[in-house]
């Protein structure tokens, strides 16, 4: 199963629920959203192990995990693996914050 990366913006926010009532009544919620960008930024860089972040920067980049295997001289389940845990671990820091 291959997840596809969303960037938050003006025009989809409302689908993944980071709005607050606030915002359809007039409000920005830029502030929340920088937020969130710092702290995903954050996590990314202080809570992955670097092969992690090498498969997630790779898999989102548009390579498949195949490809990300044989350049980095492992087994196409290693990367997924480590795919998996950073995803796994991110979902958990931006939970805990949210």
């Amino acid at each position: 199963m291959r997840l596809t990366v969303h960037h938050l913006d003006e025009t989809n926010e409302s689908i993944y629920g980071f709005l607050n009532a606030g915002w359809n009544a007039g409000k920005d919620n830029s502030a929340e959203r920088n937020k969130m960008k710092r702290l995903l930024h954050s996590a990314i860089d202080n809570g992955l192990t670097d092969l992690q972040k090498k498969c997630l920067i790779a898999y989102y980049g548009g390579k498949k995990q195949k490809v990300i295997a044989e350049e980095m001289g492992l087994a196409p389940s290693t990367v997924s693996r480590h795919i998996k845990a950073a995803i796994k671990r991110l979902r958990n820091i931006a939970q805990y914050y949210s």
